[in-house]
């Protein structure tokens, strides 16, 4: 007894965990990593709410449902994930413009949700070269130096759809970050 296909479910409204029932089985436990005792989930209430509603909160939780060696397990983000991405240009140089990027986030954010494009100038149709953060982004701010012709253009995008985050992008000097810097 138990399920099979254990999977994360990004709805606007909420985080569900969906799974596919094996026969014979009405009901399951559902273990949240934090939380001593495990909640019953019947199939009636399962098959109501088109999946295990995952309580909202902010950060990364792990669920094992099911029993024994029919559990499976599964991580997943329990709230709206808020990252902030400050883009600030160096004045420097006359050939090239060099761009400081720093991203903070609320929780975790993994390493496929949020990438950073460079523009070329002055070529029509031109595609942009796309970045990622091959290591994701956590709590901590990470930051990176980005240099560009002086025409390029820089731009920071959410790649995944589900909707549970949101990107804010300011842009400031040089100046602002060196502030903040000597704040610390």
């Amino acid at each position: 007894m138990g399920v099979k296909n254990l999977r994360v479910i990004y709805d606007s409204d909420a985080t569900r965990l969906g799974f596919d029932w094996e026969e014979n089985t009405d009901h399951v436990y559902i273990y949240k990593n934090d939380l001593p005792e495990p909640y019953l989930v019947t199939l009636q209430e399962y098959k109501r709410r088109g999946g295990y509603i995952v309580p909202r909160e902010t950060g990364v939780a792990t669920f094992r449902v099911g029993e024994g060696e029919n559990a499976e397990e599964i991580a997943c983000v329990t709230g709206r994930a808020k990252i902030h991405a400050r883009l600030s240009k160096k004045i420097f140089s006359t050939i090239h413009s060099v761009y400081i990027l720093t991203l903070e986030a609320d929780q975790p954010v993994p390493a496929h949700v949020i990438q950073y494009e460079k523009y070329p100038a002055l070529r029509e149709n031109a595609e942009p070269v796309i970045y990622s953060f091959a290591e994701g982004i956590g709590t901590t701010p990470i930051t990176r130096h980005i240099v560009t012709a002086k025409q390029e253009k820089i731009t920071v995008s959410v790649t995944d759809e589900s909707g549970i985050y949101d990107l804010k992008i300011s842009e400031g000097s040089i100046w602002d970050c060196l502030k903040r810097k000597w704040k610390r």
